[in-house]
């Protein structure tokens, strides 16, 4: 465990301790290679399998997934990664210390922010998300939330800390769980069910703001009927809704958008949010400068207003004059009025005269007085400027609006067209039986803002996966077939065919592990079987139960053949041949242990042989002894040089070898015995009959 004033990697001193999580700790330290010693951030990760058998795997993930955060710590808002390394079984990041408070500090004050300092907050972080967003593939950081994001304070720029991906690859990958990474009430639904998207991102970053605008906890704030987060009302002591914050429809629009419940109704990218952020404050710039007249005009209308003296008289001549078909089409209308008039009767006329009388169809003095006056404000400098402002204003919204029909248009062409392209190259690539380059092509960033190149990469990559995953099958590697479809989503299309084969293959699997076990004995590999089955995998909580029975068959026997090892050692043969006994009982229909059982008993056998030899000392021959001669008698003896043969010799006569080199004669031994020898009156070599 990681203590203050500890020394790291020979460079990195402990200072205090700044926050602790389920995988880790934070640490802030100083870099002791240089010479200012600046200020750092060490985060201590420590891997849920601490078995030595996954640590060169863990080893190899947090590596990769440290290189990612190197990749985006360029971005001036990501801390840069400065080191990390390996130490004790622990796995360590560095990255340069931010000086300034989480935007947690900011709103535990339980204020509302501005609808201004909202949409700043947005704009500050939306590009962060776009960037990483952008890589290859795309990086999700999975834990926005307001103490992930420091306003540094020599600029007052928020930075963004703490990414998630290192803490997902080590639950996910080593060790299957769960547990999501993500904070409650920031995390979408697709996010705790382990399934996070970028939108996943956006939705967490639009909860963040939420929270700034009506300084409500998120986890706080009910749902309707649908899902979705009713943040704009309130319930009253009367059980009435009431609005909680005043904002404009705009922004509440782009807002609601962000966190809906459903990913495919939210934005796609970081990209659209933004775009969505600049025509709303561009059209709240467009609102601010609209010509409001004064209020005493409000009673005129248009018209009684002389159009001609509105116009400026620098563009006034450029007006012009009313075609003569028009002039003709009045003539024949003022005809036909009087013809009509002069149709009526005398009492309708004066029925009509007595119900128009002159004072009403006379301008009233009032109207008059406002139309002289708003005359002559209209011939006003201030409102010519004005009224050339207003003429520009509606002409350049005209072409705004043209213009965006138009884009709208090319960019609706273009992504049918994307959509066409993604569907034919992912289709011909399947049908090509291209799995791994089909899986290729949907994990690249290529239309990961397009709704329906989203739909086609989520059904494809199941088809994909599932027919690699065959292949591998075939080839009876069960664990890679697993891999490959765990991630299938319920939407692609062939879900409830995967989950059939993912059974199937499951179960072939832990066969696969035990038949592995009753060979060779390696309980490890049957470890590796059940880390392939995800937690969901039905089979998996039998797998469980099997390796429990394995691990404790395997001490057992393990003990057996240990104690008759020693024994062996200790020359303690029948100790070791019972121990064999029962180790042959035990591992009965595990090769395996019926062979470790045999070896014992065969040193067993070995060393009783060799016992029984040490004991039983070899015989050897017995010399014979020589007759003992009659004392009368004198007996002569003599002995060849060559053959080496004793024999009696004539007392007179010496025997002579037939060998032709130098005879060697033994000097004549005389013998005196009491009485007569006889040679042969019992079995002698000197008995010659």
């Amino acid at each position: 465990m990681t203590i203050q004033n500890q020394l790291l990697a020979s460079r990195y001193r402990i200072l205090k301790n700044i926050g602790s999580g389920a995988f880790g700790v934070t640490f802030l330290a100083e870099d002791e290679n240089i010479p200012t010693q600046p200020k750092c951030v060490v985060k201590q990760l420590q891997p849920l399998v601490k078995d030595p058998n996954h640590f060169a795997q863990a080893k190899k993930l947090f590596e990769k997934e440290a290189a990612t955060l190197a990749k985006v710590g360029t971005h001036n808002q990501i801390p840069y990664l400065k080191d990390y390394f390996e130490e004790e079984g622990d796995f360590y990041l560095v990255q340069d210390f931010i000086d300034g408070p989480p935007l947690d500090q900011e709103l535990s004050a339980g204020q509302q922010w501005s609808e201004q300092a909202v949409i700043a907050l947005l704009q500050d972080c939306l590009p962060l998300l776009d960037f990483i967003h952008s890589q290859s593939p795309p990086i999700i950081h999975r834990d926005i939330k307001p103490a992930n994001l420091i306003r540094r304070g020599e600029d007052g720029k928020i930075v963004l800390v703490d990414f998630g991906a290192v803490k997902e690859s080590f639950q996910t990958k080593l060790v299957q769980s769960t547990v999501a990474i993500g904070t409650r009430g920031y995390m979408p639904t697709e996010q705790i069910r382990g399934k996070p998207r970028p939108s996943s991102d956006i939705f967490a970053l639009g909860m963040v703001a939420i929270q700034a605008l009506i300084a409500v906890n998120p986890i706080d704030l009910p749902e309707d009927e649908n899902g979705e987060l009713v943040w704009q009302q309130m319930e009253n002591e009367a059980g009435e809704l009431q609005s909680r914050v005043t904002v404009s429809a705009g922004l509440a629009r782009i807002l609601s958008k962000m966190i809906h419940h459903d990913f495919k109704d939210r934005y796609q990218s970081a990209q659209e949010v933004i775009e969505a952020l600049e025509k709303l404050t561009t059209n709240s710039h467009a609102e601010e400068t609209s010509v409001i007249l004064p209020e005493e005009f409000k009673d005129a209308t248009s018209s009684e207003l002389n159009h001609e003296e509105m116009i400026p008289q620098t563009e006034a001549a450029t007006v012009k004059q009313p075609s003569k078909i028009a002039e003709q089409e009045t003539l024949q209308q003022q005809s036909v009025a009087q013809d009509q008039s002069s149709s009526m009767s005398s009492d309708e006329a004066s029925s009509v005269n007595k119900a128009s009388p002159a004072s009403e169809a006379t301008p009233s003095a009032k109207t008059k007085a406002n139309n002289n006056s708003m005359v002559s404000w209209l011939q006003s400098p201030l409102a010519k400027n004005l009224g050339i402002a207003s003429v520009i204003l509606i002409i350049a919204s005209a072409g705004m609006y043209s213009l965006d029909r138009h884009r709208t248009a090319q960019q609706k062409q273009q992504t049918q067209e994307q959509v066409a392209t993604f569907q034919n190259e992912v289709t011909s690539l399947f049908e090509a039986k291209e799995y791994q380059d089909c899986l290729d092509k949907v994990d690249s960033d290529s239309g990961n803002d397009i709704q329906r190149i989203q739909e086609l990469k989520v059904e494809f990559y199941g088809k994909c996966s599932l027919a690699l995953a065959e292949s591998f099958a075939r080839a009876e590697q069960y664990s890679e077939a697993l891999k490959l479809t765990e991630d299938i989503e319920p939407e692609s299309g062939v879900y409830e065919q995967a989950q059939t084969q993912i059974q199937d293959w499951s179960n072939q699997l832990v066969e696969q592990g035990v038949s592995d076990y009753q060979k060779n004995g390696n309980l490890e590999n049957f470890d590796n079987v059940v880390a392939a089955l995800a937690p969901s995998n039905p089979v998996r909580e039998s797998a469980i139960a099997q390796k429990q029975q394995l691990k404790q068959l395997h001490e057992n026997n393990q003990n057996l053949l240990s104690t008759a090892q020693i024994a062996l050692d200790n020359e303690q043969w029948q100790q070791a041949k019972e121990k064999a006994q029962q180790l042959q009982q035990s591992g009965s229909g595990y090769d395996y242990w019926q062979e470790q059982a045999r070896l014992v008993l065969k040193d067993v056998e070995d060393g009783l042989a060799a016992a029984r030899s040490r004991s039983q000392p070899a015989a050897t021959p017995t010399p014979p002894t020589p007759p003992t001669p009659p004392p009368a008698a004198t007996a002569r003896t003599t002995q060849t040089a060559t053959s080496g043969t004793t024999q009696p010799s004539s007392p007179s006569k010496p025997v002579v070898s037939s060998d032709p080199s130098p005879t060697v004669t033994q000097p004549k031994e005389e013998t005196t015995a009491d009485s007569e020898w006889d040679p042969c009156a019992e079995p002698s070599m000197f008995c010659t009959r």
